[in-house]
């Protein structure tokens, strides 16, 4: 298909090319018009918009809806119904939700009124969303909106998001601002400029009156740091964090980075809640994606993290990974089970560009054994006894699915839900990490993000600080 967007149309490409890419997800807008459809959006008057494709002209009605979300929907829903009836595709469970975040759009509706079961009528109308995830979407709002702090409450609290941004080596699939483990001076900078912005940040949260509850360490891989290097900083965290810390999550994710020592410092420093993610309990899977560690090894050092005595452990597994059959995630599922880990993540493989799975080795996925991974993890969770509690999206999907974080009763990681659903300031520091700064007011939210490269963030500390601090002393 190829179409070209008329120049009085462009301010609208990106917002038809979300709706295109649930049909086509490697389509792109022609960059000449010839041999090429016409596409452009021409605007009647404030109720009325034609949508012309080529020959065939969509009415768009846009009565009563006033802002501009509204009107994006409405040109969004004739698009996506005219593409499933002219390619003759079921289009996607989704419909037209293609954002990240799509519970956000939950709350806001509960947040004026709305009951459960108008809210899933309103996603299945306005979004042409399936039935089984706007149930999907309506259960995860009421697991979360307990841990809601009201807008006055919530600008008085904040999370801590700590950037590791070393692992032993690149997983195939990977596109986080990841490095191989430096030289010890290089690591020692940065180790040293991170508990500066640590001390400035939290320094200006308190002086705001700000309570830090929760403190999320991720990557990269965090357990890459060796046992001196852990120490020293989750020591200058709790240190730095005060006494109203509710939750303290270390990623110790690949297994070949854990040992004892590692897992008793972090207990000794309050550590609640650790990952240990296989992704895949499959051998052949494991060295396909550029793992080092064996499935014995997943086993051994989840059981060591059970002596010392974690009992909130969170494991991720992932769709769609390269060559799995249907009948490996189900082994995979089965080998988890046995384990029983408080939380699972389960995860639908994202090819993005910058993955070498996607670059180098022209991953190729069939979506009817993907959807059959999806029906299995979404049975297993259940008899397992797990229940959904977080949920977003990214782009490229495999079968356009999603991330979901379940947990057994009790166990919902609190960083997680007012992280995703962006209910409180988060502050992230290190490389590669972003800032979500929550204001009073209607849930407003102002973005900062550090540097991606490891030499800019060193160069530019003082700088990355002031800004933090700046913004921090300006939240009301």
């Amino acid at each position: 298909m190829k179409w070209y967007l008329n120049e009085n149309s462009k301010e609208y490409y990106r917002e038809l090319l979300d709706v295109i890419r649930v049909f086509l997800p490697d389509f792109n807008w022609s960059e000449s018009a010839e041999d090429a459809e016409i596409v452009y959006l021409e605007v009647l008057d404030e109720n009325t918009e034609k949508l012309h494709i080529s020959h065939d002209v969509l009415e768009v009605e846009q009565k009563g809806r006033e802002i501009i979300q509204e009107k994006r929907r409405a040109r969004a829903k004739v698009l996506y119904n005219y593409l499933k009836k002219r390619l003759n595709h079921e289009g996607s469970s989704w419909g037209t939700l293609t954002g990240m975040r799509p519970n956000k759009l939950v709350h806001f509706r509960m947040d004026k009124g709305a009951s459960a079961q108008e809210v899933k009528a309103w996603l299945m109308d306005e979004f042409v969303c399936s039935e089984e995830k706007a149930e999907l979407l309506v259960g995860i709002a009421a697991r979360q909106r307990k841990f809601f702090e009201s807008r006055e409450e919530a600008v008085k609290s904040a999370g801590l998001y700590v950037d590791i941004p070393f692992c032993p080596t690149r997983c195939s699939y990977c596109t986080f601002p990841s490095f191989n483990l430096p030289k010890p001076k290089k690591m020692a900078e940065y180790l040293a400029n991170l508990k500066r912005e640590i001390t400035a940040v939290t320094q200006a949260s308190h002086e705001m009156g700000q309570k830090i509850k929760e403190i999320y360490i991720g990557g990269g891989t965090p357990t890459t740091l060796n046992e001196v290097e852990l120490d020293d900083l989750l020591q200058h965290l709790r240190e730095c964090a005060g006494d109203d810390l509710l939750e303290f999550t270390v990623e110790a994710g690949r297994p070949d980075t854990i040992n004892k020592e590692k897992l008793e410092i972090m207990k000794k420093w309050g550590v609640s809640r650790i990952s240990i993610n296989p992704q895949s309990m499959c051998e052949e899977t494991l060295k396909r994606i550029g793992r080092l560690h064996t499935v014995e090894d997943i086993r051994r050092k989840f059981y060591l993290a059970r002596k010392v005595g974690f009992n909130n452990i969170n494991m991720d597994l992932i769709i769609g990974l390269p060559g799995e059959t249907t009948e490996d995630f189900a082994y995979t599922l089965a080998e988890i089970a046995k384990l029983k880990p408080e939380n699972v993540t389960i995860h639908s493989l994202a090819l993005k560009r910058s993955s070498r799975l996607k670059e180098e080795e022209g991953y190729e996925n069939e979506s009817l054994i993907i959807n059959q991974m999806a029906q299995l993890a979404a049975e297993w969770v259940k008899k397992e006894g797990y229940a959904p509690y977080y949920l977003y999206r990214q782009k490229h999907m495999v079968n356009n699915l999603e991330n979901v974080g379940y947990a057994l009763k009790g166990y919902e990681s609190i960083y997680n839900i007012l992280m995703m659903e962006e209910r409180q300031s988060i502050y992230g520091l290190g490389v590669g990490s972003s800032s979500k700064y929550v204001c009073s007011d209607g849930w407003c939210l102002d973005g900062d993000f550090n540097p991606r490269d490891l030499i800019l963030y060193n160069e530019r500390i003082e700088e990355i600080i002031q800004r933090k601090v700046d913004k921090i002393h300006a939240i009301s």
